[in-house]
């Protein structure tokens, strides 16, 4: 059954070395797509997923590491969508500019920047390439955007144990920037302790105190979660299938962009097409089926929002998924309580 989503993770090359991030350079070699390999992924999705396709994002890496790509793959990816469809795409801010921007929002492209918020913050989970401070770099490119070229952007930030104590000032400070909306989501491989649990539900409903008017305003939204409600067939539709940067595709941006690359067991076993042979949805079925059932036999009854991420995460990294999914259903109610998340099927 053809998904809601395409991911296009056009390159694992990044100018930053993101402490959660599980793509940057580490598939198979292969560091990009070409131009045309990437007009192929868009077709050969769209052939199957015409009446299904809400979404087509573009990812990396850092996709404007490819910027001289960017403009021929956005026109293509707008000509060819179903009308409703939308496109967006991800980048850490270092390479931005007005032309930029502007090319993009032209191209009907929303725009998601991966900032964390307050330097000491941002820092801590986007260091440079280098090890360095990104803080300034990134925030002197969105402040030289005008107010209302910042106002159509999003920000989407990334919440863990090491930054949470400072959900609060990180979330006003995004939203001090003047961007749109500021689309906050947590790490979703992350255990939970007890004393960690306890202060977030405190940092929770602080932040839902603070922030009040802008939650009302739909300027911060809040924190995407699931029950899966929907049941099976749902399922099979949800999130994104993923190209990854060998030309074959994969059932998660996680899997396309990840070290299981290095793994042929692992390979052979979740790769469901490729640009010469196409996409082999029936395969797609029988793995989102498996992930379902094992999923649903670990007794959680509420999710962070990338499920499949967090499936495919305790698999590569051979972490027990039971314990994964329990503590993310853990954080996912404290964030529920405190009136900040938002649950679908």
């Amino acid at each position: 059954m053809p998904t809601r989503e395409l991911d296009l993770c056009v390159t694992n090359a990044c100018n930053l070395r993101c402490r959660y991030c599980y793509a940057a350079g580490r598939n198979m070699g292969r560091t990009s797509l070409t131009a045309a390999e990437m007009r192929r992924a868009v077709d050969l999705y769209l052939k199957g997923a015409s009446r299904t396709c809400d979404k087509i994002s573009v990812s990396g890496g850092e996709p404007l590491l490819l910027w001289r790509l960017m403009p021929g793959l956005l026109g293509h990816i707008k000509s060819a969508r179903p009308r409703g469809a939308g496109t967006e795409l991800f980048t850490n801010g270092l390479l931005l500019s007005q032309d930029k921007v502007l090319s993009m929002l032209k191209a009907g492209v929303k725009v998601r920047l991966s900032l964390d918020g307050e330097k000491e913050s941002h820092d801590a989970c986007r260091p440079s390439a280098s090890g360095r401070s990104s803080f300034g770099s990134v925030i002197g490119r969105v402040l030289a955007l005008p107010p209302e070229l910042r106002a159509r952007l999003d920000a989407v930030p990334t919440v863990s144990i090491v930054s949470y104590r400072r959900m609060t000032e990180n979330m006003l400070f995004l939203l001090a920037l003047g961007l749109q909306a500021v689309k906050p989501s947590f790490v979703l491989d992350e255990v939970w302790p007890a004393r960690d649990l306890r202060e977030l539900a405190r940092v929770l409903a602080a932040l839902r105190r603070t922030a009040a008017r802008h939650l009302r305003s739909g300027r911060l939204n809040k924190v995407a979660l699931k029950d899966l409600s929907g049941g099976a067939a749902d399922f099979r539709m949800s999130n994104e299938i993923s190209i990854g940067t060998d030309r074959f595709f994969y059932p998660s941006s996680l899997v396309a962009a990840s070290s299981p690359a290095l793994s042929k067991a692992l390979l052979e076993e979740w790769r469901i097409g490729s640009l010469s042979e196409g996409i082999d949805w029936e395969k797609l079925d029988a793995l989102r089926d498996r992930a379902y059932a094992e999923i649903k036999s670990c007794g959680a009854e509420l999710y962070l929002g990338c499920l499949l991420c967090m499936y495919y995460s305790s698999r590569i990294r051979k972490v027990p998924l039971k314990p994964l999914l329990k503590s993310g259903e853990k954080v996912a109610r404290a964030v529920l309580e405190a009136g900040l998340g938002e649950v679908s099927p």
